[in-house]
């Protein structure tokens, strides 16, 4: 069974590779700009929503690291974006 890190990982590098593809035959390298910034909106989503949820989670140093690697692996993606359709 695939863990969730993998399926996560696997899942976004199909979902960009598909909107890469269809911005480019929609409307070329400026459609992959709009899909670029629709991701990067849902990144600091995620990070707002990050932000504002794990105080209510946070009862030890397990929990601290744990939201830790969340944040380590939003800023992966949004890494990820910006170097791959910007």
């Amino acid at each position: 069974m695939k863990t969730l890190k993998e399926t996560l990982l696997n899942e976004s590098k199909t979902r960009l590779e598909d909107i890469e593809n269809y911005g480019k035959s929609w409307v070329n390298e400026w459609g992959v700009e709009f899909f670029g910034n629709i991701l990067s909106s849902f990144t600091k989503g995620m990070k707002k929503a990050l932000d504002e949820n794990s105080q209510y989670y946070i009862k030890d140093e397990e929990d601290k690291k744990f939201v830790k690697r969340c944040s380590d692996f939003i800023n992966k993606i949004s890494e990820d974006i910006n170097k791959d359709i910007y």
